[in-house]
């Protein structure tokens, strides 16, 4: 028909709203470089549909024009060849997870409209570098999750919510660490002064051996050190407003070997040091309240703690090897039974 031969012209197809403006809704099969018009037949197009593109592992790079104000839902999720996006003035908001999984995703151009960047929009992509332009207000925790290759997040300059420390992206609003690349060079970092909270899977797989915290830090939030194989103990020092080890907090550190919870923690969550395979010994304050859940997931693992407290609790309930270090006339060290 005209109207598939159209579609096949352009690559992509399309259908006329009641607005009359144009709504994208697919690619043309065999179409490897999409570059979508601001205009079509003289309507504006002003709208991809979600899960338009998902999945199509044809497409190679995509030009998207700035009529086009929002990149939508799974729009162009799991494009596994797609190498290149560029993004014209004018759009302001990439929905969640509207370029997750393209993995050979290594260049985007974000425009100087954009304002949003939501959750998982870039997750297990293959970006070095993400420059954020002066416009955004607000990208979600786990927008660039699993980015493997991330080096550098920056941010232009009159940005009044977020700003990199040499390619680590930082909130102004919340005082919080977002992110720090997966690839940044260097086995040590220090966080700014005056930072309030370590974001979820804010170091997620850094190649830190140490990390050194502000005395301002009162707040981690869930898995803000996975998967830091290389850390070879917990981050310090530790300010005395800190109460909560969160869930995943360190789960797969498993260079930690024998550490020590700070007196100030009263709560450590479920899976707080799962997969820490190289955990050998805990010693935990008698402060603490609460253990939920599975925190360690070594069976073979010592926790110093005292008698009588939440902690022997604990480690008689998992089956786990409990000592008192001021109980003297005890044996040094002897598995708690469940009974």
């Amino acid at each position: 028909t005209l109207e598939d031969e159209a579609a096949a012209a352009i690559g992509f197809t399309y259908t006329e709203t009641d607005a009359a403006t144009i709504l994208v809704t697919g690619l043309v099969q065999g179409t490897s470089e999409l570059t979508i018009p601001a205009t079509l037949h003289g309507l504006p197009v002003t709208a991809i549909a979600e899960n338009a593109f998902a999945y199509e592992t044809a497409l190679t790079s995509v030009f998207l024009p700035g009529s086009i104000s929002t990149v939508p839902q799974n729009a162009f999720r799991g494009c596994n060849a797609l190498e290149s996006v560029t993004l014209d003035d004018g759009i302001t908001k990439l929905n969640n997870d509207c370029f997750a999984e393209c993995t050979s995703l290594s260049v985007i151009h974000l425009p100087e409209s954009l304002e949003y960047i939501g959750s998982g929009a870039l997750r297990n992509t293959a970006i070095t570098q993400l420059h954020l332009p002066s416009s955004v207000s607000l990208i979600a925790s786990d927008a660039v999750n699993a980015c493997e290759q991330l080096a550098a997040i920056t941010v232009e300059e009159g940005n009044e919510y977020y700003a990199s420390d040499d390619g680590v992206l930082y909130d102004l609003i919340d005082d919080k660490l977002v992110r720090y690349p997966a690839q940044r060079a260097g086995d040590s970092y220090t966080v700014v002064d005056g930072t309030c909270v370590i974001g979820s899977y804010a170091f997620q797989n850094a190649s830190l051996e140490t990390i050194h915290l502000s005395e301002s830090v009162w707040s981690l939030e869930e898995a803000a050190f996975a998967g830091c194989s290389k850390l070879s103990a917990l981050p310090s020092p530790m300010s005395a407003l800190l109460t909560t080890i969160p869930s995943k907090a360190f789960a797969g550190c498993r260079s930690l070997k024998d550490i020590i919870i700070p007196d100030s923690i009263v709560r450590i969550e479920a899976g707080a040091f799962a997969s820490c395979t190289g955990l050998e010994s805990v010693t935990i304050p008698a402060g603490v309240t609460a253990l939920n859940g599975t925190v360690f997931s070594n069976p073979n693992i010592i926790v110093y703690g005292k008698t009588g407290s939440t902690t022997e609790t604990y480690a008689i309930a998992n089956h786990l090897i409990f000592v008192d270090p001021d109980a003297s006339a005890l044996p040094r060290a002897s598995r708690a039974r469940g009974y």
